[in-house]
């Protein structure tokens, strides 16, 4: 299947013959599910895109496309923009946010 006709989580499952199941996350507060089950689904899609590729985070030969975001204070307008992208290893353990 072409990248561009995943436009479902079950396409993407079905791509990847893998199940559309989703995990129980009726333990969860009722305020995060939805965002739990958009979290699991996202790297499944991914992987259905990238046709099963998953990026190897620890791995810093191995060249990766990420997106930058700049975010203006409250007095900005705009808010939250798209500023680029770039193909980078990964960034070292030492920043706090990439740190495994």
């Amino acid at each position: 299947m072409e990248f561009n006709q995943i436009k479902s989580f079950e396409e993407a499952c079905a791509a990847l013959n893998i199940s559309n199941a989703l995990p129980d996350f009726s333990e969860a507060p009722d305020a995060m599910q939805a965002h739990l089950k958009a979290a699991y689904k996202l790297p499944i899609i991914i992987a259905a895109i990238n046709n099963g590729w998953m990026p190897n985070w620890k791995n810093t030969d191995e060249r990766k496309w990420m997106p930058w975001f700049y975010m203006n204070d409250e007095n900005a307008e705009g808010g939250f923009s798209f500023a680029a992208s770039s193909s980078t290893a990964p960034l070292p353990s030492s920043v706090p946010a990439f740190a495994s």
